[in-house]
């Protein structure tokens, strides 16, 4: 199961993209509306991306691994 924490307008498209690639491959995903700047993408509990310590979205690739 994923759990996707998003936060503001400049990451409604990126949060559905990442949900739907996610879905596709079979997974569970929650969409938690947070505030702060964050995106953070967690599996299982455990957190496998985070924008607060990149200080940058994840890339396609990064999205493509996730279910990997």
């Amino acid at each position: 199961q994923f759990r996707i924490e998003y936060c503001g307008i400049e990451t409604t498209n990126l949060k559905l993209t990442v949900a739907s690639e996610l879905e596709a491959a079979g997974a569970e995903v929650q969409l938690i509306e947070g505030g702060g700047g964050v995106f953070e993408i967690e599996r299982d509990g455990n957190l496998v991306f985070s924008k607060l310590k990149l200080h940058r979205f994840p890339t396609d690739e990064e999205v493509a691994g996730l279910t990997g």
